[in-house]
């Protein structure tokens, strides 16, 4: 072990959190967490291809072996108690519960911060820890000549852009017709403003019969414009999600049984589900961003027009905004991802039980099943609170920052109205423009914050397009036909790269006359497929 002024004086970097995609997935997902902390830059796929999995997933020992491919020196240490993870060289893999592997990330103030590759960060105290810690720790350190290993080709965002068909035209469309709805919506504090400041004091009905006219026309075609916005992002919605999911679905399809063997049916279903998320941020909030990033300049010139005092306090405002919301996205983007893997283990439970519930009623274990399959959703419901709560917590922040400016601009405005630097439909017209510029730049951090808790949804559609399908059948050749005997000598059998093997030392012979068949029969499990 380290000591811990050498622990103490490292430079520390984040872990970042991998959740397993498979029950089994604990170990090459923590190993994969600790790897990127020791600058690699891999993910669950490349680890699968090192290391292919069986049922009983990873033992300890096959940790240390995966390990040492990726140059990386692993220690085991059995240890009395909890006191002494102060010792460890960080981040450690624990052994949990006795059947589970985490990240013991740092320990701060009594609290023990662990990666569960089932839920991602949780912050334990010490009780909990004595209950949950199984005693064993693997330390990890790089070697001398440690080199970084870098996994490209993942599922990017962009590259589900550049796939959809005629979505470039449609991003046109509905960026103009949303430029078009947003000019229109800034000649409205104008006119007023004339209202305000012309047609009252001089008392010019002709005047306030055109304005009026002017305002229904500018509302009517802002209504028109709106309803078109609509109808096009509604039509692109409706295509991209036929064409995306048929391609998708598609693709599963081609796979090995392998991959549909080691994960639920329900975890499947969620990450279909991601592609409704996809769909609404690329057709809406992406495409309204753009129409917003523009107009939000036209707002900022209005205002500095009309008061350069309150337009920087508005800017003032904004840098604020912005920094919270930032601040608290990491935060936001955990809950976000462990609330995504809680339903998917919710419903993978749900589709399991449906599936076998006639087994569940003969054994009269409908109850016990119902209590399971709950605890999974009161797990689910718990992390999806703390998601919300999490925005929730950012927009209050926001609101009071805003509230606050929103103060000092109406005592700036009233005061300047008093001194007469003002007049009151300059005033009124400023606080509608900073009004509509904080709706647009709500919008537009919100669909940034969108773009990048969408790295969660785009990762999850990523294991099922990131997998390589399997040969068809009309891509399939044979190499030499049987001519008279099938023979195998001194053959292993092996399952999974960390199991034992069943069989070794293995040698058959069978004789095949000219035009005779023979079928292999035995009880499930006996070892056909094996032989094929």
């Amino acid at each position: 072990m380290t000591d811990w002024l050498k622990r103490t004086l490292s430079p520390r970097r984040r872990v970042r959190s991998i959740l397993q995609n498979e029950a089994n997935e604990c170990g090459l997902a923590a190993l994969a967490m600790v790897a990127n902390y020791h600058r690699h830059d891999i993910d669950l796929a490349y680890l699968r291809a090192l290391f292919p999995l069986s049922r009983n997933g990873m033992t300890l020992a096959s940790i240390v072996q995966l390990a040492d491919s990726l140059d990386l020196d692993a220690s085991g240490y059995a240890l009395d108690g909890v006191s002494e993870l102060e010792q460890v060289a960080l981040p450690a893999i624990l052994h949990w519960r006795g059947n589970h592997f985490v990240v013991l990330e740092k320990i701060s103030r009594g609290k023990y911060h662990i990666q569960d590759p089932e839920f991602g960060l949780r912050i334990y105290e010490r009780a909990d820890m004595e209950r949950l810690f199984a005693g064993v720790v693997l330390e990890f350190a790089p070697r001398m000549d440690f080199r970084a290993i870098k996994v490209g080709d993942r599922l990017k965002l962009f590259d589900i852009l550049r796939s959809a068909r005629g979505l470039g035209g449609t991003v046109w469309q509905i960026t103009l017709v949303s430029v078009a709805i947003s000019l229109l919506g800034l000649t409205t504090p104008v006119l007023l403003q004339i209202a305000l400041d012309v047609v009252i004091p001089q008392v010019d009905l002709d005047l306030m019969q055109m304005l009026a006219a002017g305002l229904v026309l500018m509302m009517l075609f802002e209504a028109f414009g709106q309803w078109l916005r609509g109808y096009i992002a509604l039509r692109a919605s409706t295509l991209l999600q036929l064409q995306f999911t048929r391609n998708v679905v598609g693709h599963a399809l081609r796979l090995p049984l392998s991959y549909f063997e080691l994960r639920h049916p329900g975890d499947f279903v969620t990450r279909i589900q991601s592609i409704d998320t996809i769909r609404n941020f690329m057709v809406g909030g992406l495409v309204t961003s753009f129409a917003d990033i523009g107009t939000s300049f036209l707002l900022v010139g209005l205002m500095y027009y009309y008061s350069p005092a309150m337009a920087s306090i508005t800017l003032a405002t904004l840098a604020a905004v912005l920094a919270m919301r930032f601040v608290t996205f990491p935060t936001l983007d955990r809950a976000t991802a462990g609330s995504l893997e809680a339903r998917s283990q919710e419903q993978a439970s749900l589709i399991d039980g449906l599936q076998r519930i006639g087994s569940l009623k003969a054994h009269n274990s409908t109850e016990l099943f119902a209590m399971n399959w709950f605890e999974s959703f009161a797990r689910f419901a718990n992390l999806d609170f703390r998601a919300k709560k999490a925005g929730l917590d950012a927009e209050f922040l926001m609101h009071v920052v805003i509230a606050v400016s929103t103060v000092a601009t109406l005592y700036l405005g009233i005061t300047g109205v008093i001194k007469n630097t003002l007049t009151i439909g300059t005033l009124y017209a400023f606080i509608a423009l900073r009004t509509d510029f904080f709706d647009r730049v709500n919008h537009l951090t919100s669909s940034l914050l969108q773009l990048a808790a969408l790295k969660v949804h785009v990762a999850r559609l990523d294991d099922v397009i990131g997998q390589a399908p399997e040969e068809g059948l009309h891509e399939a050749t044979f190499h030499r036909a049987i001519r008279k005997e099938v023979r195998i000598e001194d053959v292993t059998i092996q399952f999974g790269r960390g199991d034992e093997p069943i069989l070794t030392g293995a040698s058959l012979s069978i004789d095949v006359g000219r035009c005779e068949t023979i079928a292999i029969v035995g009880a499930s499990g006996s070892g056909k497929s094996s032989l094929m």
